[in-house]
């Protein structure tokens, strides 16, 4: 009797113990299965927001063209230059907005083809670097002559402030000097003197583009205006900027022979009214998964915009 009752509790606790590993590998089973289906539905959003900020690139190109059949100059008050921050979409929602290049500095323009510093552009960025916020007084030289040493190709350290491989090799993590111009904005983080702090407050009014070095008078920050001519005051720039929300200058002309600068003798291969390349950035949020694209535009004279570049995140 007493080993009949033996063999049951060896059978309860077997049936248990098999119960329990079943629940145990039904759970796993199940948890495998929760993920597998959230992963799926992650990778069909990140598809579906990928197509989508696709579509916005293809808009924005479509929004330049038409803007250039309307008017022959380009300013902040036109369509593309108003941002889109909220565009309900299937399961999410997008955002995006364009922005003028030629609005901005263009640091390809401090050497030339043969790696040669341009010494108008240097003293063009030491004016520019001097009225950015965040940049401390008396290292706008120094920053100046270590963006010049970071393109151009020789090894020679400029003065002052120039850093050439010798300051580069000797960090905990070597690396040498580009000697040529950046591949990235995010590059310049690389450069000696450039923070965090400095690299963002720069950021608006630095690009890379492959054209020239001609400003839009129209779509410029307030730094890259002064940096124009040496006797560009802050009052006169601000003057500029509040004129041209009523009245946007029409031509080059229109803008040299302002009262405001007529008298500083500005030259015409320094001003445009019209842009040829762009800043498209957009972003699409797809049930759990934010997808940010960033495409660099061109707009040729004569021809329909198209993509030089384009990548997630940043350029």
């Amino acid at each position: 009797m007493a080993n009949r009752y033996a063999q049951r509790g060896v059978a309860m606790i077997t049936a248990i113990m098999v119960v329990a590993f079943a629940a145990t590998v039904g759970g796993s089973m199940l948890v495998q299965q929760n993920l597998a289906v959230h992963r799926s539905a992650n990778l069909f959003a990140k598809d579906q927001a990928w197509w989508y900020v696709v579509g916005l690139e293809e808009w924005a190109a479509t929004l330049l063209d038409r803007d250039r059949e309307d008017n022959q100059f380009d300013h902040l008050g036109e369509l593309w230059a108003q941002p889109v921050d909220f565009l309900p979409v299937d399961e999410g929602a997008l955002s995006g907005r364009l922005l003028d290049l030629q609005g901005r500095f263009n640091l390809r323009t401090l050497v030339n083809a043969e790696g040669q510093l341009v010494p108008e552009r240097k003293e063009q960025l030491i004016r520019l670097l001097q009225q950015v916020e965040n940049i401390p007084p008396g290292q706008a030289e120094d920053l100046a002559s270590a963006f010049v040493d970071w393109m151009d190709r020789d090894t020679e350290p400029g003065f002052p402030g120039g850093a050439e491989d010798g300051v580069y090799l000797a960090k905990e993590r070597p690396y040498r000097a580009a000697n040529q111009p950046p591949a990235s904005l995010s590059e310049l983080l690389l450069i000696e003197g450039v923070d965090k702090k400095i690299y963002t407050a720069l950021l608006p009014h630095l690009c890379l583009h492959p054209g020239g070095s001609a400003i839009n008078v129209n779509t410029a920050t307030l730094p890259v205006l002064m940096s124009l001519h040496p006797d560009l005051s802050r009052p006169v720039a601000e003057a500029i900027m509040d004129q041209r929300v009523q009245t946007p200058y029409e031509d080059v002309d229109s803008f040299l022979t302002d009262n405001l600068v007529g008298e500083l003798g500005l030259t015409a291969d320094l001003i445009t009214i019209q842009s040829h390349y762009f800043l498209a950035e957009g972003s699409a949020n797809i049930g759990k998964v934010r997808l940010n694209y960033v495409s660099l535009l061109e707009r040729p004279e004569g021809g329909r915009t198209h993509t030089l570049a384009h990548s997630l995140n940043a350029l």
